[in-house]
């Protein structure tokens, strides 16, 4: 089962629990197959043989509905995460539009046989693409970009020693020695934690927080009828009430909390351009033969939501990253 989360399951009624199953239940249940079986019976209530009659139902209606899932991707996502791991997710998204090509959660259940699961350790049933976690130092991705929107360059720099005193509370660097003196490009290649604490501090937490909303971390993401990823948390900046607070969240620590629908977000506007994205699961239904889309889902419009000039600077800082 290369989808379970993605399909999901329905209960003995035929009705969806969970996954498209659920989003799509009403669309699915018009134009299913139902089968029924009739048969004679002796006085004792024993089926008599040879004597059954099947009645199909609507079995000539192929219209269904159409996800964004890729199959070879979906299977290339699931082995591989399989192989490397016991828990977690992996997501694939279209850049330019936000169309979910693959979504893997493990561990994962087989829907034939969801009781087994119901009680199992690591809680199978849950979608962990669409769950908040704390993110970490991918949102120095975020406190950079708001950093250049608001007029500072990459040429910004601090020296790190391999801590920072915020009011009086030690936040310390990976490299306990220090990084020396960096500047924003060098920070995010060297993830340095000291570095993005003092330029959060510098921006402070409102306008931190205005880039943050615009990328959606705080936001529900309805990727079907229905059907959600968390709206995670994003604390207010009046929640804000100590620099220390400021100081983790530059870093991505402390009450922050997103999905890796959210994350997919931020890098799909880094990547085109600066665009929002909405992460889309269902595309539309098909037409009665079943062979082509016949109706598309509205989408929301997509926002200019960082400059093209900034997606850039970011673009090429994250090749120096992976290198």
């Amino acid at each position: 089962f290369l989808f379970p989360h993605v399909v999901g399951y329905v209960d003995y009624a035929g009705s969806g629990v969970s996954g498209i199953e659920k989003a799509c239940d009403e669309f699915l249940t018009e134009h299913g197959t139902t089968v029924s079986v009739s048969f004679p019976t002796s006085a004792v209530g024993t089926p008599l043989q040879n004597e059954n009659g099947v009645v199909r139902q609507g079995e000539e209606d192929k219209q269904g509905v159409v996800l964004a899932i890729d199959a070879t991707l979906q299977r290339a996502a699931y082995y591989a995460a399989e192989k490397h791991m016991e828990k977690g997710a992996v997501l694939v998204m279209d850049v330019e539009n936000g169309d979910i090509k693959a979504m893997v959660s493990l561990p994962d259940f087989d829907p034939e046989k969801v009781e087994d699961s119901l009680d199992a350790p690591d809680s199978p049933l849950l979608n962990r693409c669409t769950l908040g976690y704390s993110l970490g130092s991918i949102f120095k991705i975020v406190t950079a970009a708001c950093a250049l929107e608001n007029g500072y360059s990459t040429g910004w720099s601090y020296e790190c020693p391999g801590y920072i005193d915020v009011e009086g509370q030690i936040f310390r660097c990976h490299n306990l020695a220090g990084h020396g003196e960096v500047n924003m490009r060098e920070a995010m290649e060297e993830s340095c934690n000291p570095y993005f604490i003092a330029l959060s501090l510098e921006l402070g937490a409102v306008k931190l927080y205005e880039t943050a909303y615009r990328l959606g971390f705080g936001q529900y993401d309805e990727i079907a009828p229905g059907m959600f990823g968390a709206a995670g948390n994003y604390p207010k900046p009046y929640d804000i009430r100590f620099d220390a607070d400021l100081a983790n969240l530059g870093f991505g620590q402390g009450t922050l909390l997103a999905t890796p629908l959210q994350v997919g977000k931020l890098l799909c506007a880094v990547a085109n351009g600066g665009r929002s994205v909405s992460p889309t699961l269902l595309l539309g239904y098909s037409n009665e033969e079943g062979t082509a889309l016949a109706e598309e889902v509205d989408r929301p419009d997509q926002d200019q939501v960082l400059s093209e000039e900034v997606t850039e600077i970011l673009r090429s800082m994250l090749v120096r990253v992976v290198e």
